[in-house]
């Protein structure tokens, strides 16, 4: 590659930084200024103008809130074929994708490909958990010139106009499915960010060093595009839950906190209080296909559910550990059966970097159901999984964290020997 910019950069539950560019990655602790190389990133090239797609799965109670981190897309342009008498606008994108979790495994996993090859394809974390997959092009790169080759100036070409959800939830074979068709071209300079509603925003593409208009270039093929996109995922089909009690602050451990749900606000049926999540999502900073600082963080929840239908969802505060979300605003939602509610915006820790205080987790109620919901499901009711540690355990995360550490320590080790 000729350039690497956006080195792909995130901050880890454990405090470390874990950085790719090109095909190398590594883990940065930059409190004790130490790198630790880890193998290179299989297959492709991720990072721009390759611009593969990446994001963090969502951060659960069920996964301890580990970082597992997902590229998808990208090119797997050698070095020496960057020069300028060769045609990398008519180049295929990769298709692969590919994971890792860095506290916790420094293995590289194949995950699902995509169905075509894709560059500058961008990931938004939606609040029912899904990741949604949109822009980007079918061959070539990020970038533009005047080259003989550049479609106007566009060193990319054939749009990629179907979008995806991509459920990490799902079994492997299985976790992409199609969303909707755009008919604008989004490629260079295309970017999109996740809105209170839970609605996508989806703006911009400029693969040209300045303003291009069908008046000022008429026989340029992409031109820079003015037009907005809202996207409505498929839970926009269904009435949004209304509850109240939604928070503007949440504090890194604490007392927990209640927000009330109607029978309304549950579908009618109070059963969807053992479906409902409280969800906090970093919209991050969207440039250069990818959302820098995007997160999504379940809280642990547990519920009362009441004679009259209606339910309160008892919600603990963050986890006490400012790594897995940085201090600062944040989308809360609050998401039933899969439909989330209208986001109010809340701020995290004291909102600013720097050293925030850390309470101790509040143990929640246990999930208790009245007698009259009871009585009417047959005197038998299921708590599915609720999120009060439930998977891997605080401390089996730490000692799987520090196993990963130990194997750091070795590499470091060898790596000073060879120097």
């Amino acid at each position: 590659m000729p350039v690497n910019l956006f080195p792909l950069t995130w901050l880890l539950p454990s405090g470390n930084l874990f950085i790719q560019a090109e095909f190398q990655a590594e883990i940065f602790d930059y409190k004790n200024m130490i790198e630790y190389k880890i193998a290179d990133i299989p297959h492709s090239v991720r990072v721009y103008p390759a611009s593969g797609g990446t994001a963090v799965f969502p951060m659960t109670p069920q996964n301890n809130w580990t970082a597992t981190i997902i590229f998808c897309g990208g090119t797997n342009l050698n070095a020496d074929q960057w020069t300028t008498i060769w045609n990398i606008a008519g180049y295929a994108a990769d298709n692969s994708c590919v994971r890792i979790s860095p506290d916790v495994d420094l293995t590289w996993y194949d995950d699902d490909p995509l169905e075509t090859g894709r560059s500058m394809g961008q990931f938004i974390n939606l609040p029912d958990g899904r990741l949604f997959f949109v822009n980007g092009a079918g061959t070539g790169t990020a970038g533009y010139g005047n080259d003989s080759w550049a479609i106007g100036q566009s060193y990319a070409d054939n749009p990629q106009y179907q979008a995806w959800y991509f459920d990490p939830t799902k079994p492997a074979g299985s976790r992409w499915a199609k969303a909707a068709t755009s008919t604008i071209p989004r490629m260079y300079h295309s970017s999109a960010t996740l809105l209170p509603d839970g609605t996508v925003f989806i703006s911009g593409s400029n693969p040209n060093a300045d303003y291009v208009s069908k008046t000022t270039e008429p026989t340029y093929k992409y031109f820079t595009q003015y037009q907005v996109e809202i996207f409505h995922p498929d839970y926009a089909d269904r009435a949004k839950p209304n509850p109240s009690g939604m928070p503007t602050t949440l504090s890194y451990g604490g007392d927990y906190f209640n927000v009330s749900l109607s029978l309304t606000d549950m579908f009618n049926d109070t059963l969807n209080i053992n479906k409902t999540k409280a969800v906090v999502i970093r919209t991050g900073f969207s440039t250069h296909s990818m959302n820098m600082g995007q997160r999504h963080i379940e809280l642990e929840t547990s519920f009362t559910t009441n004679n009259d239908g209606s339910a309160i969802l008892h919600v603990a505060q963050m986890p006490p550990n400012a790594a897995i979300l940085a201090p600062g605003p944040a989308l809360f939602f609050i998401v039933v059966d899969g439909v989330p509610s209208n986001a109010s915006w809340i701020t995290v820790g004291n909102g600013k970097i720097g050293q925030q205080t850390m309470n101790a987790r509040s143990t929640l109620p246990q999930s208790t159901i009245s007698a009259q919901l009871v009585a009417q499901n047959g005197g038998s009711f299921v708590v599915a999984g609720q999120s009060s540690g439930a998977g891997v355990t605080w401390d089996t995360y730490w000692t799987r964290l520090g196993a990963v550490v130990g194997t750091l320590m070795t590499l470091a080790s060898m790596t000073m020997a060879a120097a």
